[in-house]
């Protein structure tokens, strides 16, 4: 009875798969539907070094509602440049808890760094110039952190 419960243990895996079920990891160029304050946008996720430092270099042009959301580890004083980026820029910086504390431009191809004036930067989302204005997005909005979180989940191939 001992050997049978064993050899079941080990065969239950093989015939219905895994228990931890993992869903597949999802690229880079995944875009995740987001909101912050009442405006809703799609955003790439760069979770990973190499994808913050490529960031949106290269990028010719990207949709009205698109963007990218860079995070980080640990709250920080950030910093960003424009190098190879071709197309004119706003970066939001945010907090831990997802709350916008500025919005600055950024220019195409300017090696100047752009800064947060606050250490406490966590998220920083790029979108296209003036969407935060047109979409009435500014210093003390929130970002959906639920949707967010879903989408550094699915990033990541978690469930």
């Amino acid at each position: 009875m001992k050997i049978f419960t064993i050899l079941l243990a080990a065969a239950l895996p093989l015939i219905f798969g895994c228990s931890k079920v993992e869903t597949e990891k999802a690229g880079i160029d995944a875009l995740f539907p987001q909101k912050i304050g009442n405006a809703e946008f799609s955003a790439k996720i760069a979770l990973t070094n190499q994808e913050k430092a490529k960031g949106l270099m290269g990028v010719k042009q990207m949709g009205e509602n698109e963007g990218m959301i860079f995070v980080s580890d640990f709250p920080h004083m950030a910093s960003f440049w424009m190098k190879n980026t071709p197309i004119a820029l706003d970066i939001a910086f945010l907090d831990a808890r997802g709350k916008v504390l500025e919005v600055k431009q950024m220019f195409p191809h300017d090696e100047t760094a752009v800064r947060s004036t606050s250490s406490d930067v966590c998220y920083c989302i790029e979108m296209n110039r003036g969407w935060f204005l047109k979409n009435s997005v500014k210093s003390g909005d929130f970002l959906d952190m639920k949707k967010f979180y879903e989408a550094v989940k699915k990033r990541r191939g978690e469930n």
